[in-house]
């Protein structure tokens, strides 16, 4: 009884939400926007959201929710992020010049995070800020120390005067006297800091290694630019004994074509989310002969969450592979990549590639249906009708893409609905509250918000059946039809 309720309240919200979001098209958009000056510049290429971002948010709001993003989310979570990242649009609601910068330096901090310089340098040259403000001094200096460009950092940190003498900047202050060869100096101030009662005892190793007083050192991690930097320059002459290094470090290695091809490789699945495209294809070098090193990159990238990158950077090599040998090879993996580039061209070649009784050939149909809002006001269809009607095995996966076509906008038949009442779902389910606040997210039209708070969502093991439903259909009120059936395409053609 409960799952029936279930069923019928999901049909109900997706039609409610079909309905309302194909009549907004013959009518004037009537809600507040902001000031045209105040528009937040975008630089994504492919997957962005549009103009409505942060429609009805406070700054406040979207300040703290970008800095509870899990910067090490990948996959489809990650595409959720970077889209509320780098798109361009409506900015969140700021009541001061203060609240304005404090947002811009959070969305800005958070893209750095991300590891991608190539996003943040072009999101700084699109946007309007001036880097003589206070308010974004660390954003730049950060910026040069992930990039390992130490002259520009201390340069920076000479003309501070704002928070001086706060331990931030005392720490940079110390490793720039050690860049300088101005030893005792580093070694005053580190002992200032440390009377001071300031606790870093990882800067201070490092400190220590670099000035000669602490020659063997033993770390878990770097967890700040300023000590990735710091390691920088001891691994230039020594090695450092640290358990786990940042993936800036994998970069470097991926793209060193001096380092064994495995080493490479295994680096480069590592950090590939924080290279662009011309990086990974550089980094490729030696393993894109043939079609089936193609492939197994492909895979692997697929089984470590990466595969939207590669999809991406290596889409030129997988279109000169012809359709039949993308079937063959590996049609759900070719599949898969499509969808991640909304390719609705190949997955068609893709299907009529494969003979007729292939088992992927009606599931990558599915995967295309959901892609391309195929489900809207259709049935469920006979492929999913009849594997309902079947065993225990292919019964688990027919209520799964049941509910997912109806979460896109199919219609649910009565013996469907007879067989789903009585289903038994399983998987990870939503906290009510952070569902709540998805729809409210949905019912502002916040697409920013609303990505972020779904990444929040997805990022983990997978959804059970009906919350993934109510996900999907919320998405999709929002118009982020896009999203929602990429993410429904994926869920189709993944492993279970």
């Amino acid at each position: 009884m409960r799952n029936r309720k279930t069923i019928l309240k999901l049909c109900a919200a997706v039609m409610l939400s079909m309905s309302a979001a194909m009549s907004a098209y013959g009518q004037i958009n009537v809600d507040q926007l902001s000031p045209a000056s105040a528009y937040d510049a975008g630089v994504i290429q492919n997957g962005g959201l549009d103009s409505s971002l942060w429609q009805g948010v406070l700054a406040v709001q979207a300040t703290d929710l970008i800095k509870n993003i899990d910067i090490d989310a990948s996959g489809s979570a990650r595409q959720f992020i970077r889209a509320a990242l780098l798109s361009g649009g409506v900015p969140p609601q700021a009541v001061d010049g203060f609240e304005r910068e404090t947002y811009l330096a959070a969305r800005l901090s958070a893209v750095l995070a991300l590891g991608n310089f190539s996003d943040f340098d072009a999101l700084v040259n699109q946007s309007d800020i001036n880097r003589a403000n206070p308010a974004y001094t660390k954003l730049f200096v950060e910026r040069a120390l992930r990039g390992f460009d130490t002259q520009t950092a201390c340069n920076i940190t000479d003309n501070v005067i704002i928070e001086r003498k706060s331990p931030y900047w005392a720490k940079l202050r110390a490793f720039c006297h050690v860049m300088r060869g101005e030893i005792p100096a580093a070694e005053l101030t580190a002992d200032l800091l440390a009377r001071s009662g300031h606790e870093d005892e990882t800067f201070f190793a490092l400190l220590g290694k670099l000035t000669g007083t602490r020659p063997k050192i033993k770390l878990l991690s770097l967890d700040t630019p300023l000590q990735t930097a710091m390691a920088n320059e001891i691994l230039k002459t020594t090695k450092l004994n640290v358990k786990s290094l940042p993936l800036i470090f994998s970069a470097a290695t991926a793209l060193d074509m001096n380092q064994d091809p495995a080493d490479r490789l295994a680096a480069l699945m590592a950090s590939v989310q924080i290279l662009d495209a011309n990086q990974i294809r550089a980094a490729l070098a030696g393993f894109l002969d043939t079609p089936p090193e193609l492939t197994e990159i492909l895979v692997q990238a697929d089984k470590q969450g990466q595969l939207m990158a590669f999809a991406n950077a290596l889409e030129a090599e997988t279109m000169a592979i012809p359709l039949q040998d993308q079937a063959s090879l590996n049609a759900v993996i070719f599949a898969r990549a499509a969808i991640l580039r909304n390719d609705t061209s190949t997955l068609r070649g893709i299907i009529q590639a494969l003979d007729i009784d292939d088992p992927f050939r009606m599931r990558i149909a599915l995967a295309t249906d959901a892609l391309n809002n195929g489900f809207v006001f259709g049935e469920l269809g006979i492929d999913i009708e009849t594997r309902l009607a079947g065993d225990t095995k292919i019964k688990a996966r027919a209520v799964r893409d049941s509910y997912i076509a109806v979460a896109m906008g199919a219609n649910l038949s009565p013996q469907a609905e007879a067989v789903l009442s009585k289903a038994k779902l399983s998987g990870r389910t939503l906290n009510s509250g952070e569902m709540l606040a998805l729809h409210a997210a949905a019912r502002r039209g916040s697409k920013a918000e609303l990505a972020l708070r779904a990444a929040h969502m997805i990022d983990g093991k997978p959804l059970r059946a009906d919350d993934l439903a109510a996900l999907l259909s919320t998405i999709a009120s929002a118009g982020m039809y896009e999203q929602a059936g990429r993410l429904a395409a994926l869920d189709i053609l993944s492993a279970k």
